[in-house]
């Protein structure tokens, strides 16, 4: 459980926290919802609260790199969980590698063409 401080850092960090939530939602394919990186966020803030240690470094320090670094990694999975191959492709549904080419770059270009349309706002 976490002390009134502890829950107070939090609160006043919040928006550090979800001001690097949105930056990375923007910049990732967005195909998950902005929901995620701010729960990631938080869950870095309270990592940072109960690690931080204050004759060491400041908590803004301590708090941006754990919320980074968490955010860095939902990222990452998120690419991965996107990325296929060309074999497992054709495995998956059976086909000849030129059937399956055509499926992933239909698909790519669908990606790109929303990654395009909402990054001109």
């Amino acid at each position: 459980m976490l002390s009134l401080s502890q829950a107070q850092l939090i609160e006043q960090y919040w928006p550090l926290a979800r001001k690097l939530a949105i930056s990375f939602y923007r910049s990732g394919r967005m195909t998950l919802p902005l929901q995620y990186y701010e729960s990631e966020a938080l869950l870095g803030l309270v990592v940072a609260v109960r690690k931080y240690d204050a004759s060491v470094t400041s908590f803004m320090t301590i708090a941006h790199r754990i919320v980074t670094n968490r955010l860095i990694d939902l990222y990452n999975q998120e690419k991965r969980s996107l990325a296929t191959t060309f074999t497992e492709l054709g495995i998956v549904h059976g086909e000849d590698y030129d059937e399956a080419l055509y499926k992933l770059s239909s698909k790519t270009a669908v990606l790109e063409a929303k990654h395009n349309r909402r990054s001109r706002y």
